[in-house]
């Protein structure tokens, strides 16, 4: 009987130690853990809603000198925003097309009869951003400018 609680004690010493060894130097940290579970989440990749084109006169003396055409892109967050957006997008365009018309044909943001993208994407974004906020309108691709004499 004696040896038996010998036996026993010598586990229960053994478990004991063993258990300390991996809770003191082999157990991770769980603030550790957190910081890497935080990294390993991607942030979500941003949502493109497109417009159709904008199609922008320019009148002069004679009439319409050219015809600017914009294709735009909103950035948003994610898709909720998109949806977001997206019903408002008659607004949206009315508001941006107004917008833009009244620099362009004050000149503005046109550069020796060259149209300044970065100056458009700017007022684009401020538009959007005054309509929908900043949380919801990141930034806006202009995915093209099309500049057509007539």
């Amino acid at each position: 009987m004696k040896t038996v609680v010998i036996i026993v004690l010598v586990l229960m010493l053994l478990g004991g130690s063993g258990a300390a060894g991996w809770f003191f130097f082999l157990k991770e940290d769980p603030e550790a853990m957190i910081e890497e579970v935080v990294e390993e989440v991607a942030p979500a990749a941003p949502v493109y809603v497109r417009f159709n084109p904008l199609q922008l006169p320019l009148i002069g003396d004679d009439g319409i000198d050219q015809v600017i055409d914009i294709i735009v892109a909103l950035e948003v967050p994610d898709d909720a925003a998109a949806d977001q957006v997206i019903a408002m997008a008659p607004r949206l365009n009315d508001a941006i097309l107004r917008d833009l018309y009244g620099v362009l044909h004050t000149n503005r943001i046109m550069r020796d009869g060259i149209v300044n993208v970065n100056a458009i994407k700017v007022r684009i974004v401020g538009v959007a951003q005054g309509i929908m906020g900043e949380e919801l309108v990141n930034d806006a691709l202009v995915q093209g400018v099309a500049q057509r004499p007539m």
